[in-house]
């Protein structure tokens, strides 16, 4: 008996989750997470790099690790509704500029993916041009992929890459997102990780903010404004057409967070 109410106290912890997706500044996230939680900071992740964890995987992940104060994960999904013990940051990206960033990315990488090989043969628009052809190869990384992520969609099917968004995925978000308080804005990365530290703040866990970047594309220069104008004049007109399309459920959500985070910080 003494032992179970021990184990459920265990669970009852507050514990920061950060769902990280590739390319939305989450490894400046998780710099700052290991700066500030050292011993008590851990990962989360499964067998393949396209693995998924349900969430039903994190408390039993938690309960054995009772000294973990902070976790980071590529592959862990959120519940659909929110759990009180446990604080989510989530950062949301502009699909255009985030495309360029996962691009930018497996040129650099030393990755042996298709995704990658593609990536260091081709421009620009010859990438974008190949991810919407191949979703199932990992062209997917790059089309609608933060819905994918971050709701039941990638949990619908046997792998990742035939994962294929709704409405429904996009609504379910929304909930979730209406009910948790932060969503941060890659954007406005400074001002997320301010707000954030506030939040925790309030939850009496104390955690200095640490707002430089790490893993930053070299390229990144200039406001969002002016590299999606540069991005959109490098690809041909019916290819952004067709990225456009292929990033209807990302670019709405993108821009509610946007509307959401500006007034959450307008009212600190």
């Amino acid at each position: 008996m003494f032992e179970a109410r021990k184990t459920q106290r265990q669970l009852q912890r507050t514990v920061i989750v950060h769902y990280h997706i590739f390319k939305n500044a989450g490894s400046s996230v998780d710099n700052i997470l290991k700066e500030n939680f050292r011993d008590h900071w851990t990962s989360f992740e499964g067998e393949t790099p396209t693995s998924v964890l349900p969430p039903s995987t994190l408390p039993d992940f938690l309960r054995e690790r009772p000294g973990i104060s902070a976790v980071s994960s590529h592959l862990l999904r959120p519940p659909p509704v929110p759990d009180p013990n446990i604080i989510p940051i989530i950062f949301l990206r502009d699909p255009l500029d985030r495309a360029y960033s996962v691009y930018s990315h497996e040129r650099r990488s030393e990755t042996t993916v298709t995704s990658g090989e593609i990536a260091k043969r081709h421009d620009f628009a010859g990438y974008v041009d190949w991810c919407l052809n191949n979703l199932r190869e990992g062209g997917l990384v790059i089309a609608n992929y933060q819905v994918i992520h971050l709701s039941p969609a990638s949990l619908r099917c046997s792998h990742i890459y035939d994962a294929q968004p709704t409405e429904q995925d996009f609504n379910a978000i929304l909930k979730l997102f209406s009910a948790i308080p932060f969503v941060g804005i890659v954007e406005e990365f400074e001002k997320s990780i301010a707000c954030f530290g506030e939040i925790c703040a309030g939850r009496d866990i104390p955690m200095q903010t640490f707002p430089s970047k790490i893993n930053v594309s070299p390229e990144r220069t200039g406001s969002l404004s002016q590299r999606r104008c540069h991005l959109r004049a490098v690809l041909p007109v019916s290819l952004m057409d067709a990225f456009t399309q292929a990033n209807i459920l990302d670019e709405k959500l993108y821009r509610w967070a946007c509307q959401k985070f500006q007034v959450k910080f307008a009212q600190r």
